[in-house]
């Protein structure tokens, strides 16, 4: 789920990862969309993921709980478990989505409510949060790969 982030060049990196690991896209608020040429152009084939737009990531966040996905969001909270935590459960048969955040202010509120998990990924220098691009690339490679064994 990406939720409201704006660089089109950030969205295409994460479609890009989305390709390679095979999940869906929930595009949501103001995340650029196919088929915006923008997008097109630095996403390639990516851009032709399966994917659906919903208005709020809080919507999408529920939708797929009704669904029966597990929703992790990606981001720096006080109640947020490191990635490497939750990756030692076995998850490798549990639906699972992970929402992403706007470059400057993270997932929305509402979204965060939301989610069942917040994680985020160990960070050990002057900043607590890498481009939320290579975040989320790291978060949805490691759990692609624990899936894979």
């Amino acid at each position: 789920v990406i939720d409201c982030v704006r660089s089109t060049q950030n969205v295409a990196s994460l479609l890009r990862t989305c390709a390679v690991a095979g999940v869906e896209v929930v595009y949501c608020g103001i995340t650029p969309a196919p088929p915006m040429p923008a997008l097109l152009k630095y996403a390639g084939d990516a851009a032709l993921l399966p994917s659906r737009f919903e208005k709020s990531a809080q919507h999408a966040v529920k939708r797929l709980q009704q669904q029966g996905f597990e929703v992790w969001a990606l981001e720096t909270t006080d109640q947020a478990k490191d990635l490497e935590t939750l990756l030692a459960r076995d998850i490798s048969k549990l639906p699972l989505a992970l929402v992403v955040g706007h470059e400057s202010y993270g997932v929305s509120a509402s979204a965060l409510n939301a989610c069942d998990e917040h994680v985020r990924i160990r960070t050990v220098g002057i900043k607590n949060s890498l481009n939320v691009a290579v975040a989320g690339s790291i978060a949805i490679f490691e759990i692609a790969q624990q899936r894979c064994g």
